[in-house]
């Protein structure tokens, strides 16, 4: 039986005597934002990843193709990353310069706000868009062959998941479509 983690873990805690204190609360986690300007409408990015892992990174011409996507549909694109990301924000920003780049100019709590206020995140298997999931964005994360989203993908009220063993072959399309039934 292949079970999430998180189910896993719970099933462990009741074994030893512990109960399930319910749903966890993230509301607290937030910060102001308002330093960032960003427009009404928006859609996040997360393009970054462990630098290690560089497998679990979706190809930033395919992000920027996305980012076409939104902006023609006059969505803003924000994307949000740490100094180990700028390679691949810098990537996306050559096909889509007009995307807003808030990479290191946000806390973990601002980024949790951050999210919550978008009307979508697209983002790569990384801490960042777990926590998207978690906070109840519509968030769809991007997996390679490194990880078994059934067994610990993000969990969330509005999340999927595409997946494909070298992550290039995810289509932007694929993307879209996905994206189409989240935002909803």
């Amino acid at each position: 039986l292949k079970i999430h983690r998180q189910q896993e873990l719970l099933v462990q805690l009741r074994n030893a005597g512990i109960g399930d204190s319910g749903a966890l609360n993230v509301d607290w986690l937030a910060a102001p934002i308002a330093d960032l300007n960003l427009p009404t409408r928006y859609v996040v990015f997360i393009p970054g990843c462990s630098p290690h892992l560089l497998h679990k990174r979706w190809p930033p011409s395919h992000y920027a193709k996305l980012a076409k996507t939104f902006a023609d549909m006059g969505v803003a694109v924000v994307v949000v990353g740490t100094k180990a990301d700028a390679a691949a924000i810098t990537a996306i920003k050559q096909d889509a310069d007009f995307i807003i780049d808030v990479s290191g100019r946000t806390s973990f709590a601002q980024l949790a706000s951050l999210v919550r206020g978008a009307q979508g995140v697209v983002g790569n298997d990384t801490g960042p868009t777990f926590l998207a999931a978690m906070v109840g964005a519509p968030t769809l994360t991007l997996m390679s062959h490194h990880t078994d989203p059934v067994r610990s993908g993000p969990v969330g009220p509005r999340c999927a998941w595409l997946k494909e063993n070298n992550i290039a072959d995810i289509s932007v399309d694929a993307v879209q479509c996905e994206m189409a039934k989240l935002i909803i």
